[in-house]
């Protein structure tokens, strides 16, 4: 059976199907959809796996929506105290954030010229804006200000479990922000705009019309994983070593804050919902340029004053 045919008779999405095509684990659900569909011993065509345990941080969060949702019921008067208070949640140990080093910058930017659409420019977009994923799949045309230098990112594009997408609002308020650009990206806009108009053309009436910047080979949602997998691949293809899409995020965040653009500032065009999460998740960078701007000040003053010494 073709994959759009057990896509259809199922309900389970193309990309859970190509997951599974892959040797990589679905769900119980989708397991036995497919098995029943294909006249499939359900047992005997898929082995069950073991789920690991949850990370710290997904602990932390859970334990912070039952908190709310007990003290709600304190509040009304349902239960007289929230038993969340005597549960310490685990404490989460945040991993510095991975950045590309200049010289891989300028070695990913030669390899994306031989890069294809629309990879190419995605890659391109994200590590110069430093969107998110999804709020790079859910880019539209009409987002692109040309006359005003701007990018606004209005909506997140999410994939969800059963390998459907929907839209939805952007992480956090801070999150809807208007970004502004230089000319050389609304150059590299306009290019990918001319080759997005030929590549519609030779599709015809094939093509869907969603006004997104980034779409699949038909012009409909392209989902944030299909990304993140041609660019996982890419970059073992070409030898950079645990890089993800989050890293072109992080790369961006770093660039800002090594050339001493305020935290403020880089806080609100990363969508930060205040300027101390950008400085839990960078704190190594801004020490790192902390002690950058130390060296200059040395190098610039006791420079000069053993200038004027020796004269």
């Amino acid at each position: 059976m073709k994959q759009i045919d057990i896509s259809t008779k199922t309900g389970v999405g193309l990309t859970t199907i190509r997951t599974m095509l892959d040797g990589k684990p679905i769900s119980v659900r989708c397991a036995k959809a497919i098995a029943e569909v294909m006249g499939l011993n359900y047992k005997k065509s898929f082995e069950p796996v073991k789920r690991k345990s949850v990370s710290a941080a997904t602990a932390k969060r859970y334990h912070a929506l039952i908190s709310t949702v007990f003290t709600h019921a304190v509040y009304q008067n349902i239960i007289p105290v929230n038993p969340c208070t005597r549960v310490r949640p685990p404490k989460v140990n945040r991993d510095e954030a991975q950045y590309l080093e200049e010289e891989q910058i300028h070695k990913m930017l030669d390899l994306l010229d031989s890069a294809p659409e629309p990879f190419r420019t995605m890659t391109m977009i994200c590590m110069f804006l430093g969107l998110r994923r999804g709020e790079l799949c859910a880019l539209e045309w009409d987002n692109i200000d040309f006359g005003k230098c701007l990018v606004s990112v209005r909506k997140n594009l999410i994939a969800s479990k059963n390998g459907g997408m929907f839209e939805d609002t952007p992480k956090n308020k801070t999150s809807i922000r208007d970004i502004r650009v230089t000319e050389s990206i609304l150059d590299m806009l306009r290019e990918y705009k001319d080759w997005q108009d030929a590549y519609k053309e030779n599709v015809g009436s094939l093509w869907e019309d969603t006004g997104k910047l980034f779409t699949n080979a038909t012009g409909g949602w392209l989902n944030p994983s299909t990304f993140s997998g041609w660019f996982s691949k890419f970059c073992k293809k070409n030898g950079f070593e645990d890089v993800h899409v989050h890293t072109l995020r992080h790369t961006s965040a770093t660039i800002m804050l090594m050339n001493g653009v305020p935290l403020r500032v880089v806080s609100q065009r990363l969508g930060h919902h205040d300027s101390s999460t950008t400085n839990n998740i960078y704190a190594h960078v801004i020490r790192r340029a902390d002690e950058f701007a130390a060296e200059a000040l040395d190098k610039a003053i006791f420079t000069k004053d053993s200038d004027s010494k020796a004269s």
